[in-house]
């Protein structure tokens, strides 16, 4: 009985001992006040110094910008914060006092989000940009990504197709790598590798980090740049609800002009008058079909008969509010998009449930909870060229008007098919007859503990999640449109696919001051997992009057399965120190170790370091006081940075079963195992060295910012697969180290802003890029690689050691030939007059493959945006541009419309050569080219250079004498347009062309590209 009672007294000395030691400054009459200190965007401010009036108790907020404190009713509590307005706060009977600090004089931006943490502006030594996200939300594209263009210095966003819910390509500071050279996203401390699922609506602050020092505490998935995206949460209050609506209308923002039928036989007809002169043995009569031009007429508009004016849409409610103990954000939103070409649409349902909750005054948990259902519709928008059988958008430029796109003589179907020779089909059945799509579902999230230790220490543990289903379906039903164009057999093929992957983080900050001494610690550990399983099932046979397709429906027989499965895990530990001293002189130092299951035991783990300083040069001594420079400050950082941006198991040797062989007696064939790819146990980390120097400039009390930088990254050991001889029996190269790539460029950054009156302000701002890059090494013996499919040619681009990437190496062209006189002096001896005369590079008297020269940049040297934002009483206007410079591209449609024969014709075809002088540009008509006009060269090469107007928004704030009688906070009008229009000299329908998944390292090869939409939009914002 006695131990017992000396336990108990025990247990409650201890308890009385730990509260000692946790409250040292609860005295009599005192309460235990509690809050959290914001800026005015509703960021947490950690560091800011709270303190007691006329004592010497007082406290700093911690990384969340959380504090607690004990006071009494009559005391006043400062709060202050180096370049924000102090407030002094009487206590009285409050026991949460939540403050909102202001600007001072310089304006220091808020906070921004770095790697697992917040950090003052004035305080960042890396190259970090923070991106509006208000005027990201005026673009009603479905995905981020896309939004971003223009949007930041370094980062370049490419649009690889204008389909709806299509993925842009986004590069920060170049093309990292050759190999994937995304960068990662981090959204609510979880790492994505696709926000598709992410709706705009819901994000409250994106920073993009650009170098070393800022993404080496991300290690290896940093190696490409890091978009870290915080989304919005509840404040302290009433609830605030919101609906927000917009309706649009697309249109294509661009039309490629064609011949009219009667044009079109014309030109066919001029052009076999001429191989009838030119080949005099052969027979060039006019076709039948084409006998009276005159009683054609304008002919059949196919890209008006495969495209549409589609409607978009974009609707979200949300509630937000809370408590003292608990906050919340939740939100619906519904994403439709149709494609302006037919076939073709978007839908995406997306729900957020984003709450805290305080526990108690050390004890914060929360979760941000994003569920997301899509449905895509595709047509075929990939392909090598192929007029015929690939993307529906080139099938559609290339075909003939004579032919009519329903035809009630065809005995087979409804549908017009072509009697002019060539093997394309109707570009509008094969849209009526295309059933493609693909189904997401996911559900993407974290849940979060904060332990506030003391004043100084907090722990945090992060648990993200990304669970994931999508079906793939593509469906084609037995069907007969013409000889040419017709399916045997209808065919289903279905992909199911599942994804899980979790990160779990946990992070232990320390935040110390003493005079002019600050140091904010942060040391964590991660751990990673990714699994992912897919099954993919095909089956023929399905019968006609099948409504719903089904793999059950089938003829069994000719049933596949296959499936595919990989795991992969990262293991992590990190830390970081900053230093401030007097706001003056800044250091942050960053180590990262990871361990990657991609990798042999050997090389399985990478260390990336880095460092930057900054000097706030306005806040020394000797710095001259005045209103012209009112902000100066200098940075510089270094670091490495590695990438294990490929795919899993790379480093054994893969055999796979029936393979078949000939051999032993009687030539015999046996079925066995054989490697189809040979493993690399010495595969190691890619690694990429940074460096870059800057300066920010603050003038007239900030009225005009200015930022300028220079930065220089190295990728050396890249992951790329080396091509091995044929006869090793080896169907898939072998991964390995090797290459060195160079990317280095400026940076410069501006803003001005200005109050003209209490009515009238306005503010412009932009930001452009210079960028170079070259391929130091490829560690191959030939130091090139070329890449760029287009039909038969030879490839299109060729990245060569010590050159840059992804050039055109193509034919060069010199004119036309005028005259016989002419060709006898040229290396084309059975050229004609009128042909189009090639470069003899290599001078050995004939034009073939060796004589191909470089020819332009396949990636632009310059990129921009620039915005303009202006305010009068209720009415605001802005304006976004983007545009980029000195890129080429190759404009494929031109290889079928810029000569005569089966294919449409462009109509600078009728001032075609005719005879000598008549024209040194567009080569004469003929359907048999012998010479071969149509060479991969740089007559189909063109300046790809361009100013867009991205967005452009006129909006209107319902008067509060309105608004107060409905009693309702807010009520905003608008109309916008997106892609308005663009200057350019390029003749193709959209200057902006990225790559497609057939290619690696060619860009800029139009081959038909799913051009982008001109929306016009009117949108209703309502807050009550």
């Amino acid at each position: 009985m006695n131990r017992t009672i000396f336990l108990k007294k025990s247990k409650w000395v201890l308890f009385f001992f730990l509260l000692i030691i946790q409250y040292p400054n609860v005295a009599v009459g005192q309460n235990l006040i509690n809050g959290t200190v914001t800026n005015s965007t509703g960021v947490g401010i950690p560091g800011v110094s709270i303190t007691v009036k006329g004592t010497t108790n007082g406290t700093i907020t911690d990384v969340n910008g959380s504090y607690q404190l004990s006071a009494s009713p009559k005391d006043y509590l400062n709060f202050s914060f180096v370049g924000l307005v102090s407030q002094e706060i009487l206590v009285g009977d409050q026991v949460m006092i939540n403050v909102i600090m202001k600007e001072d004089v310089v304006d220091l931006e808020e906070f921004i989000v770095i790697g697992y943490g917040v950090q003052k502006k004035s305080d960042v030594t890396g190259s970090v940009s923070s991106i509006e996200t208000e005027g990201l939300k005026k673009n009603l594209s479905p995905n981020i990504d896309q939004a971003l263009q223009g949007r930041a210095a370094g980062v370049m966003v490419i649009s690889n197709s204008g389909s709806p819910g299509a993925n842009a390509s986004v590069n920060i500071r170049g093309i990292g790598s050759v190999n994937n050279s995304d960068p990662l996203y981090i959204v609510d401390g979880v790492p994505l590798g696709d926000i598709s699922t992410l709706n705009m609506q819901d994000v409250e602050s994106m920073e993009v980090l650009k170098d070393a020092s800022a993404t080496a505490i991300y290690g290896s998935r940093g190696a490409n740049g890091v978009i870290i995206i915080k989304t919005k949460g509840g404040k302290r209050g009433k609830a605030i609800f919101n609906f927000s609506g917009r309706l649009g209308v697309q249109s294509p923002g661009n039309k490629i002009d064609f011949v009219t039928a009667e044009q079109y036989a014309n030109l066919r007809n001029q052009a076999r008058m001429n191989d009838q002169i030119n080949y005099p043995n052969e027979d060039w009569h006019a076709m039948p079909e084409l006998a009276d031009p005159a009683s054609l007429g304008k002919g059949t508009d196919w890209f008006d008969a495969v495209t549409r004016n589609a409607v978009i849409r974009n609707n979200q409610f949300s509630v937000s509010g809370g408590s003292e103990k608990v906050t919340y954000y939740m939100s619906i939103n519904e994403m439709l998009q149709e494609g302006i070409m037919n076939g073709t649409d978007f839908s995406r349902l997306t729900f957020r449930l984003n709450n805290s909750y305080h526990l108690n005054k050390v004890l914060t948990i929360g979760h941000n909870i994003n569920i997301s259902n899509s449905k895509r519709n595709i047509i075929p928008e990939w392909g090598m060229g192929n007029v015929s059988k690939q993307k529906i958008l080139t099938n559609a430029l290339g075909h003939e008007p004579i032919t009519p796109v329903y035809d009630p003589n065809n005995p087979s179907s409804k549908y017009g098919y072509t009697k002019l020779g060539g093997n394309y089909e109707n570009p509008v059945a094969r849209v009526d007859y295309h059933n493609e799509y693909n189904k997401l579902f996911s559900v993407q999230g974290n849940i979060y503990a904060d332990w506030k230790i003391n004043d100084n220490i907090t722990f945090r543990t992060n648990y993200g999640l990304v669970a994931a289903s999508n079906e793939y379906r593509n469906f084609t039903p037995k069907y007969e449109v013409s000889p040419l164009q017709f399916t045997n057999n209808s065919s289903l093929n279905i992909t199911n696919g599942r994804q899980f992957s979790q990160t779990w983080t946990n992070t232990l900050n320390y935040i110390l001051s003493y005079g002019n001494h600050n140091f904010t610690t942060l040391v964590g550990q991660e751990f990673q997992t990714e699994k992912y399983s897919a099954i993919q099932s095909g089956i023929m046979g399905i019968p006609d009057n099948i409504s719903k397709p089904s793999f059950s429906a089938g003829d069994i027989s000719t049933a596949t399965v296959n499936d595919n499965l990989y795991e992969s895990a990262l293991l992590s530990f990190f830390g970081r120190v900053n230093y401030n001293y007097a706001d003056r002189y800044l250091l942050t130092a960053n180590l990262r170790m990871d361990g990657s299951s991609k990798f042999g035991a050997d090389n399985r783990w990478g260390i990336f370091p880095s460092v930057a300083m900054g000097w706030n040069l306005h806040n020394e001594d000797f710095w001259p006081k005045n209103s012209i420079i009112t902000h100066t400050k200098l940075t510089a950082g270094y670091g490495k940075i590695g990438s294990q941006n490929f795919g899993n198991y790379m480093y054994y040797s893969q055999i796979s079963g029936g393979q078949y062989y000939f051999f032993g007696s009687g030539n015999h064939l046996h079925t066995g195992a054989a490697p189809l790819m040979l493993g690399n146990p010495n595969l190691k980390w890619e690694a990429s060295v940074t460096s870059n120097v800057g300066v920010e400039l603050g003038l007239l009390q900030d009225k005009i910012t200015l930022g300028v930088e220079y930065y220089d990254k190295t990728t050396t050991d890249m992951l790329l697969q080396i091509p091995i001889p044929d006869y090793s029996g080896i169907q898939t190269a072998p991964w390995t180290n090797g290459g060195e790539l160079k990317n280095w460029g400026w940076e410069f950054t501006g803003t001005y802003k200005h109050q003209v009156s209490e009515k009238f302000s306005f503010n412009v701002g932009g930001n452009f890029s210079l960028l170079r890059n070259k391929m130091i090494d490829w560690g191959t013996e030939n130091g090139f690689v070329d890449d760029g499919q287009f039909r038969g040619f030879p490839l299109l681009t060729r990245t060569q050691a010590g050159r840059q990437m992804s050039e055109f190496y193509l034919l060069k062209t010199d004119g036309i030939f005028q005259n016989e006189e002419e060709i006898r002096e040229s290396a084309q001896p059975d050229a004609k007059p009128g042909d189009i005369r090639f470069v003899d590079t290599d001078g050995n008297g004939q034009i073939d493959d060796n004589d191909r020269d470089y020819c332009g940049p396949a990636l632009p040297k310059l990129t921009y945006g620039f915005n303009l934002n202006a305010t009068y009483g209720n009415f605001d206007i802005t304006a976004f541009f983007q545009g980029v410079h000195g890129n080429k591209v190759f404009n494929g449609m031109r290889y079928y419309s810029d000569r005569s024969g089966v294919w449409n014709m462009n109509p600078n075809l009728m001032n075609s050569w005719h005879g000598e002088g008549t024209s040194n540009t567009i080569p004469r008509l003929t359907e048999r080219d012998a010479e071969t006009n149509l060479r991969a060269s740089d007559y189909f090469l063109e300046d790809a250079s361009f100013l867009r107007l991205r967005n452009l928004e006129v909006g209107y704030n319902i008067p509060s004498t309105v608004t107060d009688r409905l009693n309702l906070q807010n009520i905003r009008l608008s109309v916008s347009g997106q892609n308005l229009f663009t200057i350019t000299k390029y003749t193709g329908m959209d200057p902006e062309i990225g790559k497609e998944p057939i290619d690696q390292l060619a860009y800029g090869i139009d081959r038909g590209v799913y051009p982008q939409a001109r929306i016009i939009s009117l949108g209703l914002n309502v807050t009550f």
